[in-house]
């Protein structure tokens, strides 16, 4: 007949087990079951998994029916641990405890029924302990022997759960000293924000002193925006005076002549009305005299 499998995990990453593979509490169940009756061995079934940063496994023991007492209910003990290894035996241990609490009167006469109880105060275990004298009387080596390998099995697992212990204290003093390490790095922080705080203050009373400075600057600009176009409107009258000063110099003799073109006109107009009417009268000497009235028609035949 082939060996049974040690273990087998499934797709959700359960160990499964009879955990008979070693010398420990399980296999000291195992044997206390079987003298009763029972056919199957218990069956272990363990997850480790990580909670909060720490590694913690949960195994769960099941107890089947017995064969013969259909009264007596499977039992199923779920224990909490480390890792696999020392959960294991806890949780052998307490179905140990569980089973030999529920059944009394099958193990009152088995060396196993000295094994310390759930509770220190329960009266089927002191009545075991003060009849222990027919375990010396009939079953001393058989007594002796369990004894031993419950008090291995306890070694055992004092062992396990110590090094648990250590390895959760080494792994809160990591824990530790990473705190600390923040705290001091949480410090530098604040007082990094504090100065970058008081930086930023300093900044926003320059920007405030900048946007004043920018704030005047645009209205000297704007001031200055009108004075510009107050004094292109001047350079345009400036320039259309001397334009038109430039348009007289460049035609002054059209003018003077337009002038003599007239003035004759009317002296004609008047010669004309002057000898129009009455004929002229012969010029007297002195200041009159032909030949000063002559000259003087000359002159005007010059004019």
């Amino acid at each position: 007949m082939a060996e049974p499998v040690a273990m087998m995990v499934d797709e959700d990453g359960r160990v499964h087990s009879q955990c008979l593979h070693w010398e420990g509490f399980p296999s000291i169940l195992w044997d206390v079951l079987r003298t009763a009756g029972y056919l199957i061995p218990p069956r272990y079934a363990g997850l480790e998994f990580a909670e909060n940063g720490v590694t913690q496994c949960r195994v769960n023991v099941t107890i089947f029916p017995h064969p013969l007492h259909p009264e007596w209910p499977a039992l199923e003990i779920e224990a909490v641990g480390r890792r696999l290894a020392d959960t294991w035996e806890l949780a052998a241990m307490r179905a140990l405890t569980t089973f030999c609490a529920q059944r009394p009167e099958v193990v009152t006469l088995a060396p196993i029924g000295l094994f310390p109880a759930a509770q220190d105060n329960d009266p089927f275990w002191l009545n075991r302990v003060q009849h222990s004298q027919y375990l010396v009387d009939f079953h001393a080596q058989e007594t002796i022997e369990t004894s031993v390998r419950c008090m291995n099995a306890l070694y055992r697992l004092l062992t396990l759960q110590s090094q648990a212990l250590e390895q959760l204290t080494d792994l809160a003093q990591a824990y530790h000293m990473m705190a600390d390490i923040r705290d001091e790095q949480i410090k530098e922080l604040s007082k990094d924000l504090e100065d970058r705080d008081a930086q930023i203050g300093q900044l926003e009373g320059q920007v405030q002193e900048q946007d004043t400075l920018m704030g005047e600057r645009d209205d000297m600009i704007a001031h200055l925006e009108e004075q510009l176009h107050d004094l292109s409107l001047e350079l345009e009258d400036a320039n259309e005076h001397i334009q038109w000063h430039h348009d007289q110099n460049d035609h002054p003799h059209e003018e003077d002549m337009e002038e003599d073109e007239e003035e004759p006109q009317e002296i004609d107009g008047i010669s004309g009305m002057d000898f129009e009417g009455e004929v002229p009268q012969a010029p007297q000497m002195g200041a009159h005299s032909p030949a000063h009235s002559e000259s003087s028609v000359n002159d005007l035949d010059d004019f």
